[in-house]
């Protein structure tokens, strides 16, 4: 099984539902060297993530970040992410308290 070594994952805007923002695909590891979130909005937003095995869903089982507030502007490196290994098939999964206004790069 291979493990890649890539600069982006993947990333984009979070909704206000559990959506994939990285899967890693069959026959692969991916690890997460870095994962950061920045509120776009003028108010505090909230955001969580799940780390959610292949074939799963996002539940409190998987959460690594529960209701994380960011202050309007912030930009925030989830360190709890970093070095996260991530095998075939495994979803890396967020949300945001509002739709459209956080984004995650990881």
């Amino acid at each position: 099984m291979a493990t890649v070594q890539v600069a982006y994952l993947g990333g984009g805007t979070l909704t206000g539902s559990a959506a994939a923002y990285v899967t890693a695909p069959a026959n692969t590891t991916y690890v997460i060297k870095k994962a950061v979130f920045t509120n776009t909005d003028v108010a505090a937003r909230t955001i969580t993530v799940h780390r959610v095995a292949s074939g799963g869903s996002a539940t409190a089982a998987n959460m690594i970040i529960s209701a994380f507030s960011l202050s309007a502007g912030q930009t925030y490196e989830a360190t709890s992410l970093g070095n996260m290994v991530m095998g075939p098939g495994v979803t890396l999964q967020a949300l945001a308290s509002t739709t459209s206004v956080v984004n995650i790069f990881v």
